[in-house]
């Protein structure tokens, strides 16, 4: 059991029976303020406070000369990497200007070679068209009549041959206007006969 300022207690106790002291205490004394005792003042001579101003600008000139210094190289570190960037950028445009030149020399050879065979298939096609102009117009000079004649004969062989083509067709309608007449005619003979033996079966089974 912890020892308290005051020996008061209240039991208290919660729904499932269990019981709890509790004790009351007084509130804690305050605590006094430790007074840190200044340090004791020392003579200090002329040459001391000379010697310590002299070692602060030591520190100081050091601190400064370290800066400088830091600073000198990072300077010198963005001279570097200016100047790697300048060559970059001029070997990367030689090299680009290089490539555009092949590029435009290779280009301006297959465009003229594209011109050239464009040229030529125009010159061919042009002899061609004039060939088939000439040839149209020998035919229908030379051989119109002949044309014209060939041409009626045709057309009157190709109406005979449809003249006869009808005739035929109207022949094969007959036919099987023919056909379905006698089929119509077989037919009712089989149902009249079909009645007919139907009544006889009739008749031989009231007898």
């Amino acid at each position: 059991m912890r020892k308290f300022d005051t020996n008061l207690k209240s039991f208290t106790e919660s729904k499932g029976g269990l019981k709890f002291d509790v004790v009351i205490s007084d509130s804690p004394s305050k605590r006094t303020k430790k007074v840190i005792p200044s340090p004791t003042k020392k003579d200090v001579s002329l040459s001391e406070i000379e010697d310590k101003l002299e070692a602060a600008e030591q520190r100081r000139l050091s601190q400064l000369y370290k800066e400088q210094n830091m600073r000198s190289r990072r300077l010198n570190r963005v001279v570097e990497v200016q100047k790697n960037k300048n060559s970059f950028i001029k070997r990367f445009k030689t090299k680009a200007m290089e490539s555009y030149d092949k590029k435009m020399r290779a280009t301006g050879r297959n465009r003229e070679a594209y011109l050239k065979s464009i040229q030529k298939k125009n010159r061919d096609l042009l002899m061609r068209v004039n060939e088939i102009k000439n040839t149209t117009l020998f035919l229908r000079d030379n051989h119109f009549d002949t044309f014209c004649r060939k041409f009626e004969t045709a057309d009157k062989t190709r109406q005979i041959q449809f003249n006869s083509l009808e005739e035929h067709l109207s022949k094969q309608d007959r036919c099987i206007e023919q056909l379905q007449t006698q089929i119509q005619e077989i037919t009712s003979l089989l149902q009249s006969y079909t009645m007919n033996s139907s009544n006889k079966n009739k008749t031989t089974d009231g007898i």
